[in-house]
């Protein structure tokens, strides 16, 4: 079974009421195999509504008296980061599995070394930075990692590294707080 939970943020932004909700833990908790962290959101901008349905027939978020419109929803951990910080640790883990792996952290480490990462070229300045933080690796590994081309060797050198060990604690960490 899941553990999802969920938190709600009220907000102003432009002026306007808004409201954040959180959805965040682990998805298939059941088939530890299968398990992975997840964090996604959905934004609502409070709106005047006597009805409590807007124009297309489609129902407002009814919360403490008052109607929200969702605006953004899914993936949207830069939105969350910006209305709190308090996710910041789990976001990081988000499609990790539960002993804290990236997805194909191997393959796709490799792939995105010789190819780029999220429209970053290799020869970017902010490349390292980038392919760094989103696989969670130290910057001085990075410089051992660019040259390998074999998924083995590179599982290799991110556990001689204590990568794979530092992901596993920050995975526990996580369950911990969150009670997941």
């Amino acid at each position: 079974m899941d553990s999802i939970k969920n938190k709600s943020f009220h907000f102003s932004e432009g002026g306007k009421n808004c409201l954040l909700i959180v959805e965040y833990g682990i998805r298939k908790r059941d088939n530890p195999k299968e398990a992975y962290f997840t964090v996604t959101g959905s934004l609502y901008q409070e709106v005047k509504s006597k009805s409590g349905v807007n124009k297309y027939g489609d129902e407002y978020k009814y919360i403490d008296g008052k109607y929200y419109d969702e605006y953004s929803g899914g993936r949207i951990h830069d939105e969350i980061m910006n209305v709190t910080d308090e996710f910041n640790d789990i976001i990081a883990l988000h499609l990790a599995n539960i002993i804290g792996m990236p997805m194909h952290a191997f393959a796709n480490g490799i792939f995105h070394l010789k190819n780029g990462f999220n429209n970053i070229p290799v020869t970017s300045e902010e490349f390292k930075e980038k392919f760094c933080s989103y696989y969670r690796i130290p910057l001085d590994v990075f410089d051992k990692l660019s040259d390998i081309t074999d998924d083995g060797l590179y599982a290799i050198t991110l556990y001689d590294n204590g990568v794979i060990s530092k992901w596993a604690d920050e995975a526990e960490k996580a369950i911990a707080k969150y009670q997941l």
